[in-house]
């Protein structure tokens, strides 16, 4: 019982210079399950759409869980921090859903890149979108390289660029 213990004890607190490659490979499992969970938690907007909160949310909670599996603070530490972040970033989604001020203010608003097929420049030097980028995507997206084809060019709060043709 002793045995299981200690094996207990350093699998959720040791540091990394005190762990066996067998308690790795329990920590990366148990890690890899818990962000299994946190990622489901944080709902499928977190991966479907990388909005500035979205994209910190991933680094964070990334930073964390590697440090849970080599051991750089203890298990129950990073679990603990990575399930606050998951709840921080709930918090701003709800928040943001029922607040169009504070939506804009993490998400960033949409701005008219083309409209009625003349380029707006102002957002796009704002946004540092050239025009060689707004092009490119153009003829991806809207299968056109003609600028007055295009009634509107939105650059969206996720970076992507939407076309509205003529």
């Amino acid at each position: 019982m002793d045995d299981f213990q200690t094996s207990l004890s350093k699998l959720l607190w040791s540091p990394g210079d005190d762990l066996s490659p067998g308690l790795v490979s329990v920590r990366t499992f148990i890690v890899f399950v818990a962000a299994i969970a946190f990622v489901r938690l944080a709902k499928k907007r977190f991966m479907a759409q990388a909005s500035a909160v979205d994209v910190v949310m991933a680094v964070v909670l990334g930073s964390l869980l590697s440090r849970a599996i080599n051991g750089g603070a203890n298990l129950v530490s990073c679990l603990e921090a990575a399930a606050v972040m998951v709840l921080v970033q709930r918090t701003i989604e709800r928040l943001s859903y029922r607040s169009p001020w504070f939506c804009s203010l993490v998400k960033g608003t949409r701005q008219s890149l083309i409209k009625e097929g003349v380029v707006q420049f102002g957002p796009m030097e704002q946004h540092a979108v050239t025009k060689e980028d707004l092009l490119a995507d153009m003829r991806l997206e809207a299968q056109t390289d003609d600028v007055e084809a295009i009634k509107e060019a939105v650059l969206e709060r996720n970076g992507r660029i939407g076309f509205v043709r003529e």
